[in-house]
């Protein structure tokens, strides 16, 4: 069965809505003053003074010949004038050419392996079997916990910028970018996709030590959902602790009555979420320029 066969017929287009999904919780963070978010038909990307790549990054850009050129020219000498690395996502990248790819190298830009858009229906028989009910933790003494603090929300951060090997110095950025445009955990925990806040991040422990991290992004259609900022210690992997984790906070999409969910899947979790029913639907790469 090919992914198109697969598809729901309620369902929008898989890619398209991958990416939209992506877009909107990037959106969401231009109500951080350090951040700006510039959206056209020409581009559609994020900047700020914070010179790493998690804070400067394109998500999508016109690759016509015509137009390419002068887009990339723009970005660059932002890159320039601002001495920051920037990460240039290409979403299809069917679509690029070796025009496209000795521009880029012209620039300055390395091309690297990007991540798989996955999707999953969370209205079919097998997803409410398995999202409808509380998985049983895989060992003992293990709590998720919403984070609803700053304390808490700080550690959420630093531990996942850890896992993800950025430099430490991002965490404090990173924590006060998702402080700054609100949480759901800081005045409702409930399940109302409505609410102001659109970001829900998790904290994972064992023990009264926190092992990992996630986030749901509660977009404001039933396909807007996406799950984001997965992490967990690499001497807890392959215990079951990232699919729990992954389930509890997917049966809060369904009591959400969210119908579909979708995410950006790196190497490290795509078997873990092929395991969960999700669905690879594109590849993309990203071509990235070092702060010089």
């Amino acid at each position: 069965m090919t992914i198109a066969e697969g598809v729901p017929a309620s369902l929008p287009n898989p890619k398209e809505l991958i990416h939209e999904n992506a877009i909107l919780g990037c959106r969401s963070w231009s109500k951080w003053k350090d951040l700006h978010f510039e959206q056209s038909n020409r581009i559609t990307w994020y900047r700020s003074a914070i010179r790493d790549i998690l804070f400067n990054s394109v998500l999508d850009a016109d690759l016509h010949p015509e137009v390419f050129p002068a887009v990339l020219r723009e970005v660059s000498d932002y890159c320039e004038r601002s001495h920051c690395s920037l990460a240039w996502l290409v979403p299809n990248p069917a679509k690029l050419t070796d025009f496209h790819r000795s521009r880029f190298e012209e620039a300055n830009y390395r091309e690297c392996t990007g991540t798989t858009g996955m999707y999953l229906s969370l209205t079919d028989s097998d997803s409410r079997a398995l999202f409808h009910r509380p998985p049983e933790p895989p060992v003992e003494d293990l709590e998720i916990k919403i984070v609803k603090e700053e304390d808490t929300l700080l550690r959420w951060a630093k531990e996942l910028i850890s896992s993800y090997r950025f430099p430490k110095h991002l965490a404090q950025p990173w924590f006060e970018l998702h402080r700054d445009i609100g949480f759901r955990g800081t005045e409702d925990t409930s399940t109302d996709r409505n609410t102001q806040e659109q970001w829900e991040h998790q904290t994972l422990f064992l023990r009264g030590e926190m092992i990992g991290t996630s986030s749901l992004f509660f977009g404001p259609t039933p396909h807007s959902s996406s799950f984001a900022n997965l992490s967990i210690r690499p001497e807890w992997r392959g215990r079951g602790i990232g699919s729990y984790l992954v389930r509890n906070c997917l049966q809060r999409l369904v009591e959400s009555q969210y119908e579909t969910v979708t995410l950006y899947a790196s190497q490290d979790a795509y078997d873990l979420y092929l395991r969960m029913g999700f669905i690879p639907s594109m590849k993309n790469i990203f071509f990235v320029r070092d702060a010089v």
